[in-house]
């Protein structure tokens, strides 16, 4: 039976890496109460209903003019949680809220004569943005075209539920899925490249997005085998042609064509500037006089 030689091209998927992103800081903010003797008859804190998130701060001013004023936390049971003492009129008294609840407050000092200086400082929780990372596949991973390849992604809520995972490729919408693991699968890409990233969203709204991850989709190459020759009796030789620098080869070899493949040898492509470059010239040294088939796989 005489040599045969042929090539095929196959489709080649990285391994999965992982990372995890640090959620959005949110900044803690003042807000300004100030504290107004309006007439003889009624003082007043203004706003006297303050509603801010926790780790935000409130800043009580004294606008006077005559007296001294202070803020006391109410508590309904123990102690309260600030009493700033009196401070006269131009100056101010700054507390820092870390948790969510409802805390009124009044001028101690007056709560005999103006009952009516009273407020209240509503407190929310703080929603933290949900965490993501696309983890498969790993930046700068390579395929051949039409490719099929599917992206994966970690994302979590540390004050909450993660509502739903979107898949963008650049401002584009890919698809998304509502449940962990989470993932999307991309068929039939054409040849281009791809910056894709995840985007969690939360239970209450809060989005993050994950770092971009780099795909590109090559263009499959026109793999040639030629000048096949034996130089010795034992051996068979022949070039690879048409694969781009650093792309893998395979170099395997058959009986029978019967599903007898195995792999003899594994390299790669030179990185060359060479206009009818890269070539790989294979010399099997273990050819069997029969003459065996061999057949080549490239990888991106």
């Amino acid at each position: 039976m005489p040599n045969v030689v042929f090539a095929r091209v196959i489709f080649y998927s990285a391994v999965l890496t992982a990372a995890l992103f640090n959620p959005v800081r949110v900044l803690a903010v003042t807000n300004t109460v100030q504290i107004f003797e309006a007439s003889a008859s009624s003082w007043q804190f203004i706003p006297s209903n303050s509603v801010i998130n926790a780790g935000d701060s409130i800043m009580w001013t004294n606008r006077g003019p005559a007296f001294s004023h202070d803020s006391t936390h109410v508590p309904a049971t123990g102690a309260p949680l600030w009493a700033s003492g009196t401070f006269v009129p131009g100056k101010t008294f700054t507390f820092t809220f870390n948790n969510a609840g409802l805390y009124p407050y009044r001028c101690n000092f007056h709560a005999l004569t103006h009952p009516e200086q009273r407020g209240n400082v509503a407190v929310s929780s703080v929603n933290v943005p949900p965490s993501v990372a696309l983890t498969n596949p790993p930046t700068g991973t390579h395929f051949f075209a039409p490719a099929t390849f599917k992206l994966e992604a970690r994302a979590s809520d540390s004050d909450g539920t993660v509502a739903n995972v979107q898949f963008f490729n650049g401002l584009t919408l890919l698809g998304s899925d509502n449940s962990a693991p989470y993932s999307f699968t991309i068929s039939n890409a054409v040849a281009a490249t791809y910056q894709l990233t995840a985007q969690a969203v939360d239970n209450a709204g809060a989005r993050s997005t994950s770092s971009v991850v780099t795909v590109i989709v090559d263009v499959p190459p026109s793999v040639i085998l030629e000048n096949a020759q034996r130089p010795a009796p034992n051996q068979f030789g022949f070039r690879i042609r048409g694969g781009g620098a650093f792309q893998r080869c395979d170099i395997q070899r058959s009986a029978t064509l019967n599903n007898d493949w195995t792999t003899i040898a594994s390299t790669n492509f030179p990185n060359t500037v060479c206009p009818i470059c890269p070539f790989i010239d294979f010399v099997d040294t273990n050819a069997t006089p029969a003459a065996p088939f061999y057949k080549v796989q490239v990888f991106p």
